[in-house]
């Protein structure tokens, strides 16, 4: 559907009066010429079945009712030709009207004025080339063939200015198909040259081979068309979903790929809404939720229990389709659609199966860089973001701070009380870690009871803050382990890299600096 336009929408209701009032107006004042009337419906029936299969050019559509209107035009005159054109092609497009409604009015309204415009550029454009061809002498082949081009070159100028006024790309006009469609339509013309000599001199039956024969291609060109968008929009869809796949398989992050999966989803299917349910105990439970605007993610609520076959509604436009992992089911995505796209059904399997290998290569990532224990990353991931972020404030000259934390008597925990409770207090003080650390700054657990934080764009004295506030709220907490209270205290050692006054650092040096301030502290019972 075009997009809107009050220049286009004036131009094509001007167009549309003019093309049935002028004819309408030289009918009533001078008669209008016409075959007998039965003949006369008969045409016109015949020219609005060949005008609803019509068949299309890229852009372009050709349909061979216009040799019904050509024939009209040579054999009793341009009014009778551009009022059979008018009423034919009106009569078409405001069926299209009609039908459109169970849609939406707009649409509707789309086709009524479509119709206008295209009936009364039917219209126009045979009054005026019978108007001008009258006001000059010539033979029969002459008068043919100038008022073939004449009828082309006319059509196509309305349909420029009209693309034009709504702002479209006018590319297409020079393409070798628009104009190949523009060819086609002069060579049928010159057949309504014959239609007309066969009824003039031999009747309405000796026209029936050649109403046939445009009434089989009109329809095997139309089967063809149909089939070759199906097999284009197919294609269309191919590449898309090639593209969405290739988007998901680049993603390791789990976060950032399950909000990718819905968004993807979404666009490729137009949906209304999209869930993804994952429940996994590798995973654990997520929903994640998309209305086109805003990512929404449930974490550890209630679990899913996916299907484990496909299901579509057509009452209700929903579907719901299993995440596949291994022999088993990961989870489910359900979708709320504007419509169901039967070609677009058709990728389901395949999407579900490639969402569920981008989850397990996400999760397999999250193992090799996360603690198990405490979900923080590991000491190998660390080493890695330390190296980028200590590169990247050697180029901008911004400050970059390393703690190092270490939970105080923590072998003596383990020895009292086990290691469940000594597990309780790392899980405990994690949550810390987690609770003050941004975006961007990296938590890790450097091997048992120690930890690392790195803050990029952060100088010592808020870095030593942030310290602060983890070891307050460490030594203000208490575990509760077999109806026995424990106290938990942690220390902490501090450096920063600044490479405005300290250029000779080393991501070595940072860490050995933060692990002997660290000692000290713990010497100090900091």
């Amino acid at each position: 559907m075009k997009k809107i336009s009050r220049a286009g929408i004036a131009y094509e209701l001007i167009i549309g009066i003019l093309g049935i009032s002028i004819p309408l107006y030289l009918a009533i004042k001078g008669g209008i010429v016409h075959p007998p009337v039965l003949h006369w419906i008969f045409f016109g029936i015949f020219a609005l079945w060949l005008a609803h299969t019509y068949i299309t050019f890229g852009n372009t559509i050709v349909s061979f009712e216009i040799l019904i209107y050509y024939f009209l035009f040579y054999k009793y005159g341009y009014v009778n030709a551009a009022i059979t054109a008018f009423a034919v092609i009106f009569l078409l497009w405001g069926y299209y009207s009609i039908r459109a409604l169970k849609v939406s009015g707009r649409e509707s309204f789309y086709y009524l004025k479509r119709g206008l415009f295209n009936a009364g550029s039917y219209g126009l454009i045979f009054i005026f080339t019978g108007w001008w061809i009258s006001h000059i002498k010539t033979n029969i082949d002459v008068f043919i063939g100038l008022t073939i081009v004449s009828l082309v070159l006319l059509n196509e100028l309305l349909i420029f200015i009209d693309t034009w006024l709504y702002g479209e790309d006018l590319k297409h006009f020079k393409t070798w198909n628009y104009w190949k469609s523009s060819f086609i339509e002069g060579v049928i013309y010159s057949v309504g040259v014959s239609f007309g000599d066969l009824y003039q001199y031999k009747g309405l039956l000796s026209t029936f081979p050649i109403l046939m024969v445009t009434l089989l291609l009109s329809y095997f060109g139309r089967s063809a068309n149909i089939t070759s968008q199906r097999l284009l929009k197919r294609l269309s869809y191919l590449r898309e979903m090639n593209r969405i796949l290739r988007i998901l398989s680049s993603i390791l992050d789990l976060d950032t790929l399950l909000e990718s999966i819905v968004k993807q989803t979404f666009r490729f299917f137009g949906a209304k809404f999209v869930t993804l349910c994952i429940s996994d105990e590798d995973v654990g439970i997520y929903r994640v939720y998309y209305d086109g605007e805003k990512v929404s993610t449930e974490k550890d609520g209630k679990p899913c229990i996916p299907h484990n076959s496909t299901i579509i509604s057509k009452e209700t436009k929903e579907i719901i389709f299993p995440i596949p992992k291994g022999g088993g089911v990961l989870g489910e995505m359900r979708l709320l659609l504007t419509e169901i796209d039967d070609e677009k059904i058709g990728f389901i399997d395949v999407l579900g199966k490639n969402i569920g290998i981008s989850i397990t290569n996400a999760l397999l990532h999250r193992m090799s860089i996360e603690d198990s224990l405490t979900g923080l990353y590991t000491r190998r991931f660390f080493d890695k973001r330390l190296r980028e972020e200590f590169n990247r404030s050697e180029r901008s000259g911004e400050p970059l701070s390393l703690l190092m934390f270490d939970l105080n008597d923590f072998k003596l925990l383990n020895d009292t009380y086990g290691h469940d409770a000594g597990d309780m207090a790392l899980i405990m003080f994690t949550g810390y870690l987690k609770k003050y650390t941004r975006t961007y700054d990296t938590a890790a657990r450097w091997g048992g009871d120690e930890f690392v934080v790195l803050l990029p764009r952060t100088n010592r004295s808020e870095a030593e803050a942030f310290m602060q506030r983890i070891l307050k709220e460490t030594r203000n907490t208490t575990i509760e382990f077999d109806g026995k209270k424990i106290k938990i205290s942690a220390s902490a050692g501090i450096a920063e890299y600044d490479p405005k006054s300290n250029p000779d650092m080393t991501p070595e040096k940072l860490i050995s600096i933060a692990d002997r301030n660290l000692l000290n502290s713990k010497k100090q019972n900091l």
